[in-house]
């Protein structure tokens, strides 16, 4: 979604900057190389793909948002490891 990222100036594509604005958000770009913003950012997306797109079909748009939302929602319940272990009152 950058084409480029020299000297603090930043050029997103254009079809990119249309959708952040169809969807009203601010696009942010990650430092160039950086690989430890750039992993928590991608992993959520690589999550959806392998555990929600690639195991399933849709028969509409429609279909796919009122799943997407059960799944998201799913997700979302899940007690991260680390939490889990706090409760129990082990903390690393």
């Amino acid at each position: 979604m950058v084409i480029e990222h020299q000297d603090n100036v930043i050029r997103f594509n254009k079809s990119f900057l249309e959708l952040a604005g169809a969807f009203r958000f601010n696009p942010r770009a990650c430092q160039p190389f950086g690989a430890r913003t750039k992993g928590k950012v991608e992993r959520p997306f690589y999550y959806i793909e392998q555990h929600f797109i690639k195991s399933n079909a849709f028969d509409s748009i429609e279909d796919l948002i009122t799943r997407g939302k059960k799944f998201i929602d799913q997700w979302n319940d899940k007690i991260h490891s680390t939490l889990y272990l706090q409760t129990k009152g082990f903390c690393w």
